[in-house]
């Protein structure tokens, strides 16, 4: 498995409702509701942009690994310590019983210590949404007409 490098880019699918209307990746774009690490694909390992989408309307933003990794988020605000914030590969198996498609390109954006405050994980989800908004979305979301 080949680690994740400072220039790397990273891609993280958009649906529709992540971007607002003044055209700004939305913080809630960022969200992991079960363990606050959110997950992208490593562009070095997906031969397009095309195959991070989870559904045809989805857009994909742009992270760099080495921009997020400088992100300072305090772990509370009384001492001063920091999350050191990383992405780590995470690549996903097929599993045909569960009905999982292979994503080898996977990978989470996690913090040591973990979030256990959400208020903490929330500056981090809006530290990313700024990094991805100063970048040029590769494939824009379209809303479905239904």
């Amino acid at each position: 498995m080949a680690e994740i490098e400072n220039p790397d880019e990273l891609y993280r699918s958009l649906r529709p409702d992540d971007v607002g209307t003044a055209g700004k990746i939305k913080s809630t774009a960022f969200n992991d509701r079960l363990k606050r690490q959110p997950s992208v694909d490593q562009a070095k390992l997906r031969a397009s942009p095309e195959e991070s989408k989870k559904n045809p309307e989805d857009g994909i933003a742009v992270l760099v690994a080495g921009e997020f990794r400088a992100i300072s988020v305090a772990v509370d605000a009384k001492d001063g310590a920091k999350h050191n914030i990383d992405v780590v590969p995470d690549p996903i198996e097929r599993n045909e019983q569960e009905g999982v498609e292979e994503n080898l390109a996977h990978a989470l954006i996690v913090s040591t210590p973990d979030f256990i405050n959400p208020t903490r994980f929330k500056l981090l989800k809006h530290a990313l949404a700024e990094l991805a908004n100063s970048r040029e979305r590769l494939i824009e979301p379209t809303p479905s007409s239904g």
